[in-house]
């Protein structure tokens, strides 16, 4: 009998579970990387830095998303994009480390993360932070959970009193209007943070812990 092709809803269903699966299991191997004082690395072309670990949680994550959707279109921090063999409407987008620079100096802030796109609009997201065992979920349309609980939004709307995350890119951080939009912010907010680890720095956000991230697009 023909296999009986899944619905959308089963697809992220299934898709959410092996998500999650995914980065628990290339956060922990990330963690004991972290634990054993294992920080090999070299730079990339941009500058930033790649770890074995980084390797190492990319090749447990792409094992995962290929047993359970060969047809689906991956694209990784590491490798960028590997396609699928049948045109497929669904690509994940999977950084295993990141927060590399935290994680370098034994700072214990770096998570990993998967997000699934479905004809380019994100359909799901799961960043996992293996130091606290923290676990960010979010669905399109269903809202974002930690740990299974429900995530709210900051209700701050003053900017004098306001957290923020600032979060320029290698490209732009040294930027004149990068340079200038970072000092109006110092003078305006109560305290920006830049902690080079945009996923964390999201959750906090979605938690309601931080009040706004600003960034370039």
């Amino acid at each position: 009998m023909e296999k009986r092709a899944l619905t959308r809803d089963e697809i992220g269903t299934e898709a959410l579970e092996v998500a999650i699966a995914a980065a628990q299991a290339a956060g922990d191997c990330v963690l004991r990387f972290f634990q054993q004082g294992q920080y090999w690395t070299h730079s990339k072309q941009d500058t930033s830095l790649q770890t074995a670990a980084d390797t190492a949680a990319e090749d447990i994550i792409l094992r995962m998303l290929r047993q359970a959707f060969p047809d689906h279109t991956l694209h990784s921090e590491e490798r960028g994009t590997l396609p699928s063999l049948k045109r497929s409407p669904y690509r994940w987008s999977i950084d295993p480390l990141d927060g590399t620079e935290n994680f370098v100096l034994g700072i214990p802030y770096f998570s990993s993360c998967l997000t699934l796109y479905y004809q380019q609009w994100p359909s799901l997201a799961v960043v996992y932070n293996p130091v606290t065992a923290e676990l960010y979920t979010a669905q399109r349309g269903k809202g974002a959970e930690l740990n299974g609980q429900p995530l709210h939004l900051s209700r701050q709307r003053e900017l004098q009193r306001s957290r923020v995350f600032f979060i320029p890119d290698f490209v732009t951080k040294r930027q004149p209007r990068t340079v200038r939009l970072r000092e109006s912010l110092y003078r305006q907010c109560r305290r920006v943070l830049d902690t080079w680890s945009p996923a964390l720095d999201w959750c906090l956000v979605a938690s309601g812990k931080v009040d706004l991230v600003v960034t370039f697009a």
